[in-house]
């Protein structure tokens, strides 16, 4: 439970933080937006008092002065005209007013050619007068050399600041918004990251649970047995020697359980490390892992057959290849009755190196044989008690076959003995 809510804090973090990233890239390309947004809007602006003033310069260049007036009162009767929000003058060629229309009163005009400016002029409307920003643009009559008059439009800016305001004002409201949507986001995402953490973490707990029971037992069967051996003061010898065998047997089940957690981190590590192009002959491997335990087998009477074929060349290092094939044969002896026998066959099959380990022992219940590859599952406790295991050699076995591109397998049947087949593929894995 300390795991899954560890987890969930850390989701909804991650979550967070992708959101404030990605809110502030989104800040970030808003302003950038904006920026050239505006400019793009005050340009039209620009462009379309310099287009009204060019039209009415060539109106009054062509119908004279009354073409003005006939024209604003034209469109003041239009119902597209919108009152007060542009000032429009006419100016004699020193640039004094002659007509003035609009609702504006302009106290200081700069003669400004060729671009618009911005004026600070009045307006005449209602009965208090407020300064209005007009962006303003003179157009010349006739020759622009020697012109006879000079057309003034100037445009009220109220309508490009509402619209500048309106833009920032949704942009500013839906940062809240995109913030959720952003997190909702960043927490579906860093549950796709996070859930192979979340698996790895779970098995990593368990793991620990169960190299700590593993390693407490054996503990606590010396300590047992060195109370004991405390206990009796009129023991003899041989009875100090019974329980230091006893000792002796546990603590070598300590060690083989660390040899095989340290085997479990170096293949760990070396999974990532390994290029796969060390070769090794099959055949000779398991030879040699056989004469190794030959001295065990006949300790019980256990006679070995090898059915092998020559040149069984795999990608799998030397050291692995031990343990797999050391693995398979002492759970053959361990399991196996008095003078019981283990088949041995090593051959090719459809680009594959394919092993065989069978043996006439006690076998394996049904139930149990989905759970055999499983770090520290023991089908009978009994059983373990009488000989010693760690509950680790088979997933070693699977983990060290799947990490070269194999597969193992089992069959099994109670009283009658079990059989694992391992199949290595013949190319290097990553090959075709």
């Amino acid at each position: 439970m300390t795991t899954e809510k560890s987890m969930k804090r850390l989701r909804s973090k991650l979550a967070f933080q992708y959101a404030l990233m990605t809110l502030l890239v989104f800040v970030v390309f808003e302003l950038v937006f904006f920026h050239f947004y505006f400019q793009g809007l005050r340009a039209s602006f620009d462009s379309s008092v310099i287009s009204r003033a060019s039209r009415l310069e060539v109106g009054v260049a062509l119908h004279g002065r009354d073409f003005l007036s006939t024209f604003v009162e034209r469109e003041e009767k239009s119902v597209l005209y919108q009152p007060g929000g542009e000032l429009v003058m006419l100016l004699d060629g020193n640039g004094n007013p002659v007509l003035s229309v609009g609702k504006f009163k302009v106290t200081s005009l700069p003669m400004i050619l060729a671009s618009p400016f911005t004026v600070v002029a009045t307006s005449l409307e209602g009965k208090k007068e407020e300064p209005v920003e007009l962006r303003t643009y003179i157009e010349p009559i006739g020759d622009i050399a020697s012109p006879t008059g000079y057309i003034v439009v100037g445009k009220s800016m109220e309508s490009l600041k509402e619209s500048i305001e309106l833009v920032r004002f949704l942009g500013f409201v839906s940062l809240p918004s995109l913030l959720v949507v952003f997190w909702l986001v960043g927490y579906f995402l860093s549950g796709l990251t996070t859930r192979p953490l979340a698996l790895y973490l779970s098995k990593l707990n368990r793991f620990t649970a169960d190299v700590a029971h593993e390693m407490k037992t054996p503990l606590s069967r010396i300590r047992t047995l060195a109370d004991v051996g405390l206990m009796k003061t009129a023991a003899t010898s041989s009875d100090f020697r019974a329980v230091l065998e006893r000792i002796n047997e546990s603590a070598t089940q300590m060690i083989k359980l660390i040899d095989d957690l340290l085997e479990f981190a170096r293949s760990s590590w070396h999974s990532l490390e390994r290029t796969y192009t060390e070769v090794s002959d099959l055949s000779d491997v398991v030879r040699d892992v056989v004469e190794s335990y030959r001295a065990e087998a006949e300790k019980k009477e256990i006679k070995i057959d090898m059915k092998l074929e020559p040149n069984l060349k795999v990608h799998v290092p030397d050291d692995k290849l031990r343990l797999i094939v050391g693995n398979l044969v002492d759970n053959a002896i361990k399991f196996n009755r008095e003078g019981g026998r283990i088949f041995i066959e090593g051959f090719h099959s459809s680009g594959r190196c394919l092993l065989s380990v069978r043996d006439t022992g006690i076998g394996i219940p049904p139930e149990h044989l989905p759970h055999v590859f499983e770090r520290f599952y023991k089908v009978d406790q009994a059983r373990d008690r009488r000989v010693q295991g760690t509950g680790l050699g088979l997933a070693l076995v699977k983990e060290s076959v799947e990490e070269f591109g194999g597969t193992i397998s089992v069959h099994s049947k109670l009283k009658e003995g079990s059989t694992f087949v391992v199949e290595i593929p013949t190319k290097r894995r990553g090959l075709r």
